[in-house]
């Protein structure tokens, strides 16, 4: 790339997080080696991405480390106000126990003159100053931006470091009406219909988009009807939340894995898709596909093809890890009792399919003989 393009690239490349990927981030590391010595803009954008990693969690320590020691040399200093006093005012904030109250008791005299009595420069540099790490809880966002929305949404750090808050919310995708998440979502609704909007920088108002199109996710993931539609949606959506969001995770892994149970068999894509929600983020689709199983209720309903799946996948994968605990009991404890649960109709069905399977009478003739000793167990206790 030419010198002009390769910051806003690597503006795109963290943004996407496309960094996830071992050797585009060694890329990123080598030009940002090279370029931040002399640009305060590569500094900014080091630092973002050491940030980011720290976030996701994922990416091989030794890279790690080699964006810390980078970050070490070259650690960007706040860009300066233009007011020294309002600078130190923002470092008693950082230091406050009451950080929102006194931000917003600083900015309201400040502001008392107008909308724009402070200038944007200013308002920067007291959010990068009072919240150093990028980040503003949304209680605290929802504090400042609820009472003075025109003076402190004129900030892109402010905006920026409210979405990375917003982020972190473990009821992102499913706020509650009148919740602190849902009215902090709904002032940045708000701002994408604000020429406020426009002033933003490019990648702020990016991250903002990607944070409000998880408010609707939950409803919008319903609505593909293709298997390769609802994997890249959920591969976007953990490339969007931070590793620290196990909540909201859960709830995007725990939706998929329903989805798939009441699949029919026509895409032809559907047997791979536990393995590849595996290849996703395999411990947590461990967990919820063990809690998803436990969690049938009665009578349930779901796909004969999808159960078919399910069960190759859980025997091929219990012949490999033979001596992998959580594996052993989601293979013999709750497949066995979520298949019990099942709509008698739905478990004839599945017999029938499934007679002349010798991997399925094995597990079902040991799976019995598991389930009737704990339902004698039970009955023993009491």
């Amino acid at each position: 790339l030419p010198p002009t393009a390769r910051m806003p690239a690597l503006r795109f490349f963290i943004e996407r997080r496309l960094f996830r990927i071992p050797q585009l981030l060694d890329v990123i590391i080598n030009v940002l080696k090279e370029q931040a010595e002399n640009s305060g803009e590569a500094a900014r954008a080091l630092q973002a991405l050491y940030q980011a990693v720290r976030d996701t969690g994922e990416i091989d320590p030794i890279q790690t480390e080699r964006l810390r020691q980078l970050l070490e040399q070259r650690r960007p200093q706040p860009a300066p106000s233009l007011d020294p006093e309002l600078n130190t005012e923002a470092l008693n904030v950082s230091r406050s126990s009451n950080k929102a109250g006194d931000a917003l008791a600083l900015l309201k005299k400040l502001a008392g003159s107008g909308d724009g009595a402070i200038p944007v420069r200013e308002l920067d540099s007291f959010f990068r100053t009072a919240w150093p790490e990028g980040l503003i809880q949304p209680d605290d966002a929802l504090a400042l931006a609820g009472p003075l929305p025109k003076v402190i949404l004129r900030s892109n750090r402010f905006v920026e470091s409210a979405v990375n808050g917003l982020l972190h919310a473990q009821d992102l995708l499913a706020s509650e009406s009148g919740s602190i998440t849902s009215r902090m979502l709904q002032i940045l609704k708000d701002l994408e219909s604000s020429p406020l909007h426009q002033t933003l920088e490019d990648g702020t108002r990016a991250k903002l988009e990607n944070c409000l199109k998880l408010t609707t996710w939950m409803a919008d993931f319903s609505m593909y009807k293709s298997v390769n539609q609802q994997l890249a949606s959920v591969q976007e959506t953990f490339a969007t939340l931070p590793t620290r969001n196990h909540s909201s995770r859960s709830q995007v892994m725990g939706k998929a894995i329903l989805r798939f149970l009441t699949a029919q068999g026509k895409d032809e894509a559907l047997p791979h898709f536990l393995n590849n929600l595996r290849k996703i983020h395999e411990p947590l689709m461990w967990d919820r596909l063990g809690h998803t199983l436990q969690q049938l209720p009665r009578n349930s309903v779901i796909s004969v093809d999808a159960f078919k799946i399910l069960f190759k996948f859980l025997n091929d994968a219990h012949r490999e890890n033979p001596n992998n605990g959580l594996l052993e009991t989601i293979y013999w404890e709750y497949l066995m009792t979520a298949f019990h649960n099942l709509d008698p109709k739905i478990r004839k069905k599945i017999e029938a399919e499934l007679a002349h399977n010798a991997r399925w009478t094995e597990w079902h003739r040991q799976g019995g003989g598991w389930l009737s000793g704990l339902t004698g167990w039970i009955r023993r206790k009491k």
